[in-house]
């Protein structure tokens, strides 16, 4: 138990997932997406749509479900129509621009999006008089999304589902998609660790993926409400990673075995025994 030097951030909020969750169903010779909604996903009824799209804006992303450790049962693809800078929306006159086909497919849908409880809650302005609301009007566009920043896009992403009963990490980066290799995007209910330095994720993905770690965060948390959960994580003293270092190293060495194992459909158990006396040995923990 101690100080986190590392960060953790909730995945991607992007609801309705009947208007952001995508199925791919053809590339036309222009390269441009031939998509259909998941209109059928969540709780609101949305109207389902096959439309072209841009491929820009359109990522492989994964929910906590997705996730077993040191790997990934499937993804889906997901529209993130949000500034990852201005953590809002694109301004509408430059995705209207540069994405006319991505702009008149959210148009589609503005009636919906604009009435969600997330997008009002966030990004709305009170206007007061004489101490009394009086109104609402909103501040960004009416597809923004939430949880979404620069530390998304980082090259490597720990992540994990932060509403399981266990602790299941992978390390996220990129995967070939039909349309080119993309950024494969965590969304709710996941939680992730950024960097860019590749053997510093498989390191964190060891440790998290110990069985040290799982109890000392069960110890925290309760199953299903919040296992695992960014401000759980701010307890848990991992030791910054050193490149010098004989047992960080051979803990990322370890992750990356373990990921490939999951690709082949290999057994792991024994690579996971020997992450477990690796990290003990990290934090001067007997036997």
């Amino acid at each position: 138990k101690g100080k986190n030097p590392y960060k953790a951030y909730c995945g991607l909020y992007g609801t309705p997932y009947g208007v952001f969750r995508l199925q791919l169903k053809e590339i036309r010779p222009d390269g441009i997406l031939v998509i259909q909604n998941m209109y059928e996903r969540g709780k609101l009824e949305i109207k389902s749509v096959t439309t072209s799209i841009e491929s820009d804006l359109i990522f492989p992303s994964i929910c906590g479900g997705d996730i077993i450790k040191f790997g990934v049962k499937s993804h889906f693809y997901m529209l993130i129509s949000q500034d990852p800078k201005k953590r809002c929306g694109y301004d509408e006159n430059y995705l209207s621009t540069k994405y006319p086909l991505t702009y008149a497919y959210l148009v589609k849908f503005k009636d919906v999006l604009s009435k969600r409880a997330i997008y009002i809650k966030h990004y709305f302005k009170e206007i007061k008089e004489n101490g009394k609301v009086v109104s609402r009007i909103p501040i960004a566009p009416f597809y923004s999304q939430y949880n979404i920043s620069e530390e998304t896009f980082l090259k490597y992403r720990i992540t994990w589902n932060r509403m399981a009963s266990k602790m299941s990490a992978v390390v996220l980066s990129s995967i070939k998609t039909e349309f080119g290799n993309k950024l494969i995007i965590p969304t709710d209910p996941t939680a992730f660790t950024p960097t860019d330095n590749k053997d510093e994720a498989h390191y964190l993905c060891s440790i998290l993926n110990s069985e040290i770690v799982n109890d000392f965060i069960s110890s925290f948390s309760q199953a299903g409400r919040g296992f695992g959960t960014p401000s759980v994580m701010e307890n848990l003293a991992i030791p910054k990673f050193d490149s010098k270092d004989k047992i960080h190293i051979k803990l990322s060495e370890l992750s990356e075995n373990a990921h490939n194992s999951v690709k082949r459909g290999s057994d792991i158990n024994d690579i996971e025994k020997e992450i477990n006396e690796v990290v003990k040995k990290l934090w001067n923990i007997k036997s």
